[in-house]
């Protein structure tokens, strides 16, 4: 990534360009969300505006309310720590977006990542809570083709050095965010066979991405003691239908909604991050329900209110 010539370090063009087009986005992002905050305190035009003005202003208000209130950067992530590398494999299987769970499974079979899914994924670790010390500790155990090996060796590696900057813990010093699902959609395709990253509803193609989809997956409301689950048949062509239109935001809420049994969701998700905190609140949510009901039987299954849920295609849940 970084080649040396004559005493010189030469960068490579296109991860310039990246780092410029990462910048730009944050940028754009932070602005957006400086427009909203000044919207939210004028309301121009908010009290008996008329014509093309007025309508603009409320065109506005519903952009920046949706998209822009609260941008991916600002936010909150899980506590450092939280999570440790040992929980990371059942995380993935579990509760981690398509996105995340392909880089985990291509990194344990193949012993390496290239550069994106190496910056895709370790900014997703540290934001669900994932220590420096503990990242470390996982890709040196799981890049098994290059940075050693070991825990000391990798930590003395460039790959060492780069799970450090992501902490801030070198260069500028500077603790990078989470990327959003607009970034994640955004990143170069897939190449070659090494490739991992990016949105799968875009990179993967239409027989690949079926197989995958069809997958069955530990329940997230009860991981040991429910069913597993995988999306119908009939959720399978609408989630392919919209991967091929590229509405893969929209495809990747309808996987969810099609593995989370009952949920209640209206909005697409705006980053990976925000994916699994709100399955990860499914379990913890069921560990609740079954402490609360207690007594005969209490945790075994899904609440009452659950039994004979049926979701519709936005979360609402209509009885059977």
């Amino acid at each position: 990534e970084v080649l040396c010539h004559g005493g010189f370090a030469y960068v490579e063009k296109k991860k310039i360009v990246e780092v410029f087009i990462n910048i730009f986005k944050y940028n754009v992002a932070r602005g957006l969300n400086d427009a909203w905050k000044a919207r939210t305190k004028h309301h121009f035009g908010a009290e008996g505006g008329e014509g093309d003005e007025s309508n603009l202003m409320a065109m506005l208000d519903s952009f920046l309310t949706h998209f822009i209130a609260e941008p991916i950067d600002r936010l909150e992530m899980s506590s450092e720590g939280s999570v440790k590398a040992g929980d990371i494999q059942g995380l993935a299987a579990i509760h981690m977006p398509l996105c995340m769970r392909n880089v985990d499974v291509h990194l344990r079979s193949k012993g390496h990542l290239k550069h994106h899914g190496r910056f895709q994924f370790g900014l997703f670790l540290k934001a669900i809570g994932l220590s420096c010390e503990d990242a470390l500790l996982l890709f040196s155990n799981l890049m098994t083709i290059h940075g050693g090996g070991s825990l000391e060796a990798f930590t003395k590696s460039s790959y060492g050095y780069n799970v450090r900057h992501k902490y801030g813990r070198e260069g500028k010093k500077t603790s990078y965010s989470s990327l959003s699902c607009a970034t994640v959609v955004g990143m170069p395709p897939n190449v070659d066979q090494h490739d991992c990253h990016g949105c799968p509803f875009r990179f993967k193609d239409e027989g690949k991405l079926r197989e995958t989809l069809a997958i069955e997956r530990p329940n997230p409301f009860g991981p040991t003691t429910l069913p597993k689950v995988r999306p119908s048949v009939a959720d399978i062509e609408d989630i392919v239908t919209d991967a091929k239109a590229m509405h893969y935001t929209r495809a990747c809420y309808k996987y969810f909604m099609a593995t989370h049994d009952g949920v209640r969701r209206d909005g697409l998700f705006r980053s990976p991050y925000e994916y699994f905190s709100v399955s990860r609140e499914c379990e913890e949510g069921a560990k609740k329900e079954g402490g609360e009901e207690g007594g005969e039987g209490g945790g075994e299954g899904p609440s009452p209110a659950r039994v004979g849920a049926k979701r519709t295609l936005f979360g609402a849940v209509k009885e059977e």
